[in-house]
């Protein structure tokens, strides 16, 4: 009679025997000696569908047995399975994107402030320039300023709010509309 040991899954090493009981993780990459039953392998190729296994199967660690308990050989061990080299690929993603976003970001930054800068410009030069009264030089340098902004950041909610919110102020003396309290 075969006796079975818990061993730490860090320890298996290519050509063990393990079983993978029903509703377990796969903790390496492995090939179904004995049985068959239905993987789960979505935490690793995001297929959601489980998929039939069998006898002489390949089966990638991180997947999960759904149906029956299996019996497997360790192709790979743990640190150097598909889901330790899928985790050491995201991790990489992961650093190269930080290093691309910081220049990204200095870039957005003296964009945002070019494009501000040209704003308030155009802004005072309109109202500068304005030959009406007031509240028109005000609409006037608005209007023009608003502009500007939308050609250069055509991002809709973050300017359709303020542009609403000035487009009701303006009207507001307009259409001679008081505080009726």
């Amino acid at each position: 009679m075969n006796k079975q040991a818990y061993v730490p899954a860090v320890l298996l090493k290519p050509g063990d025997r393990i079983v993978i009981d029903q509703g377990s993780l796969v903790p390496c990459d492995c090939y179904i000696q004995d049985g068959s039953s239905n993987i789960d392998e979505s935490s690793v190729t995001g297929e959601v569908i489980p998929v039939k296994k069998t006898t002489g199967d390949f089966i990638l660690s991180g997947s999960r047995n759904i149906s029956r308990p299996l019996v497997a050989v360790v192709y790979k061990g743990q640190y150097e399975s598909s889901l330790m080299n899928l985790l050491d690929e995201i991790s990489l993603a992961t650093d190269q994107k930080m290093k691309g976003e910081d220049r990204i970001n200095s870039m957005v930054s003296y964009f945002v402030t070019v494009v501000l800068l040209i704003a308030s410009l155009m802004f005072v030069r309109s109202f500068v320039e304005a030959r009406t009264s007031l509240s028109g030089k005000v609409n006037v340098a608005l209007e023009r300023a608003m502009t500007i902004l939308a050609a250069a950041c055509p991002c809709g909610l973050g300017l359709a709010i303020p542009s609403a919110m000035m487009a009701g102020i303006g009207k507001v003396p307009q259409l001679a509309i008081s505080d009726a309290r």
